[in-house]
Protein backbone atom coordinates (compact mmCIF):
# COMPACT_ATOMS: atom_id res chain seq x y z
CA UNK A 1 0.00 0.00 0.00
CA UNK A 2 1.40 3.38 -0.94
CA UNK A 3 1.02 6.28 1.46
CA UNK A 4 -1.74 8.80 0.92
CA UNK A 5 -2.25 12.44 1.85
CA UNK A 6 -5.81 13.69 2.19
CA UNK A 7 -6.36 17.45 2.07
CA UNK A 8 -9.57 18.59 3.75
CA UNK A 9 -11.92 20.55 1.53
CA UNK A 10 -14.55 21.35 4.15
CA UNK A 11 -15.74 24.95 4.12
CA UNK A 12 -13.49 26.05 6.99
CA UNK A 13 -10.33 24.39 5.67
CA UNK A 14 -11.01 25.44 2.10
CA UNK A 15 -11.51 29.06 3.13
CA UNK A 16 -8.19 28.93 4.99
CA UNK A 17 -6.20 27.76 1.98
CA UNK A 18 -7.12 24.11 1.42
CA UNK A 19 -7.03 24.51 -2.36
CA UNK A 20 -3.58 26.11 -2.29
CA UNK A 21 -2.30 23.38 0.03
CA UNK A 22 -3.58 20.68 -2.32
CA UNK A 23 -2.11 22.38 -5.40
CA UNK A 24 1.30 22.95 -3.78
CA UNK A 25 1.30 19.37 -2.55
CA UNK A 26 0.51 18.05 -6.01
CA UNK A 27 3.32 20.17 -7.48
CA UNK A 28 5.77 18.98 -4.81
CA UNK A 29 4.85 15.37 -5.51
CA UNK A 30 6.04 15.68 -9.10
CA UNK A 31 7.03 12.32 -10.57
CA UNK A 32 6.61 10.42 -7.29
CA UNK A 33 2.93 9.56 -7.74
CA UNK A 34 3.80 5.86 -7.72
CA UNK A 35 5.02 6.24 -4.10
CA UNK A 36 2.53 8.73 -2.68
CA UNK A 37 -0.99 9.81 -3.53
CA UNK A 38 -2.50 13.20 -2.71
CA UNK A 39 -6.23 13.72 -2.87
CA UNK A 40 -8.96 16.03 -1.65
CA UNK A 41 -11.44 14.84 0.97
CA UNK A 42 -14.58 15.97 2.76
CA UNK A 43 -14.56 17.60 6.19
CA UNK A 44 -12.42 15.86 8.81
CA UNK A 45 -14.36 17.36 11.71
CA UNK A 46 -11.38 19.26 13.10
CA UNK A 47 -12.48 22.64 11.74
CA UNK A 48 -11.15 24.81 14.54
CA UNK A 49 -7.60 23.66 13.81
CA UNK A 50 -7.74 23.81 10.02
CA UNK A 51 -6.59 23.58 7.40
CA UNK A 52 -6.21 19.86 8.08
CA UNK A 53 -4.34 17.14 6.22
CA UNK A 54 -4.41 13.41 6.96
CA UNK A 55 -1.34 11.27 6.35
CA UNK A 56 -2.29 7.63 5.79
CA UNK A 57 0.49 5.05 5.92
CA UNK A 58 0.40 1.29 6.20
CA UNK A 59 0.45 1.46 10.01
CA UNK A 60 -1.57 4.54 10.96
CA UNK A 61 -3.36 7.75 10.07
CA UNK A 62 -2.02 11.03 11.40
CA UNK A 63 -3.93 14.32 11.27
CA UNK A 64 -1.77 17.40 10.71
CA UNK A 65 -3.57 20.59 11.68
CA UNK A 66 -2.84 24.25 11.00
CA UNK A 67 -1.38 23.13 7.65
CA UNK A 68 0.10 25.56 5.14
CA UNK A 69 1.95 25.29 1.84
CA UNK A 70 5.40 25.12 3.42
CA UNK A 71 4.31 22.37 5.80
CA UNK A 72 2.73 20.25 3.05
CA UNK A 73 5.94 20.39 1.00
CA UNK A 74 7.98 19.33 4.04
CA UNK A 75 5.52 16.52 4.83
CA UNK A 76 5.76 15.18 1.29
CA UNK A 77 9.56 15.30 1.40
CA UNK A 78 9.53 13.43 4.73
CA UNK A 79 7.22 10.69 3.42
CA UNK A 80 9.14 10.27 0.17
CA UNK A 81 12.44 10.08 2.05
CA UNK A 82 11.00 7.35 4.29
CA UNK A 83 9.91 5.28 1.26
CA UNK A 84 13.40 5.12 -0.26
Amino acid sequence: MKSKILVCQGISCKSRGGDNIFNEGENALGDSKDKLEITRCNCMGNCGNGPNVAEETRDKTTIHDFMNTEKIINLIKKILHATK
